[in-house]
């Protein structure tokens, strides 16, 4: 048997049928509670067997721990409603089914904290890589027009920098700017993307900027991890450190097709910079377009490798 609680909820777990009533584990679980001056509510106690539902605090753990369906659909609803007939109906709709526990001061309960606070909730239980939520967080934030957050974004991409500059073809610029600020970005197919950097990392790459000392900006590329977090349509480039307690994610693997389709896309924000071209005469985004024209044939790859290289 096992034995779970949060604060007064107390859940028992046996597979052997051992709370039906006169059993001996219900007459000592009666007896011990009631021996700490404690009652039993009988109103909320309930039996839950295998081929049902199993939901304990909230929570359904019949397969594996997750949200229940309606908490789903509530949040879907809600979100819907606000989308096709506005805020206001979506706040009608919320009054009549949202009662706070506490309202001690009568105010009205604010509907987009509700919100926001449900959707943490259930990325919590489901993980920032669920596609469940991932699509209702995207909805509100369109809706809310939130400003991005890293607590209500998702990791796309999470590589050191020096294999994403390797995979993807470029090179990291970091420029401080007149009054000493650091600054980071880098181009790709015309475009110049900014990359944030961390507190720990714009320190760190202003130090080693002032020792003028390539081998320890190398070591800072090996140990520091490039970062594209999304919110829906948009997204945000970060450095940050290695986190040794955290077990890092594998990175995902791109590809040549990724290259066009998914980093350039995820850079079509950044500025238009002018086109650089080769001996043949060709900008890069010549070059680009052929070899996916060409379907990736080993010609077309030469010329863009010899771009790439220059």
């Amino acid at each position: 048997m096992r034995y779970s609680r949060y604060a007064d909820d107390i859940t028992f777990s046996s597979n052997r049928n051992v709370f039906q009533k006169g059993e001996e584990f219900q007459q000592e679980l009666e007896t011990i509670i009631t021996g700490q001056q404690f009652v039993i509510n009988e109103k909320k106690t309930r039996l839950q067997k295998k081929n049902e539902r199993q939901e304990v605090t909230g929570l359904v753990v019949s397969d594996r721990v997750n949200v229940t369906r309606e908490y789903i659909r509530g949040l879907d609803n809600l979100l819907y409603i606000w989308e096709k007939h506005g805020e206001a109906d979506a706040y009608a709709k919320f009054l009549a089914h949202y009662t706070p526990k506490q309202n001690l001061h009568n105010h009205k309960p604010n509907m987009q904290a509700v919100i926001q606070g449900k959707l943490h909730y259930l990325k919590m239980v489901k993980g920032a890589d669920n596609e469940v939520w991932r699509r209702l967080q995207r909805r509100f934030n369109k809706l809310s027009g939130a400003k991005p957050s890293l607590e209500t974004a998702w990791i796309k991409y999470k590589y050191t920098i020096s294999d994403f500059e390797k995979k993807i073809g470029v090179k990291l610029a970091f420029d401080p700017d007149d009054n000493g600020l650091l600054h980071c970005s880098f181009t790709l197919n015309g475009k110049r993307t900014p990359v944030a950097l961390s507190r720990y990392a714009r320190t760190r790459v202003t130090n080693i900027l002032s020792k003028d000392d390539l081998s320890l900006l190398e070591r800072f590329k090996n140990s520091y991890l490039i970062i594209i977090y999304e919110w829906g349509e948009d997204c945000l480039w970060r450095i940050e450190r290695k986190r040794r307690q955290v077990k890092q994610e594998p990175a995902h693997d791109i590809d040549k097709v990724s290259i066009i389709d998914d980093i350039a896309a995820l850079t079509s924000q950044g500025d238009d910079v002018a086109p650089e071209q080769n001996e043949s005469g060709k900008n890069t985004d010549e070059i680009l377009a052929a070899l996916v024209a060409s379907d990736f044939d080993l010609n077309t790859l030469d010329e863009w490798d010899k771009i790439k290289s220059s």
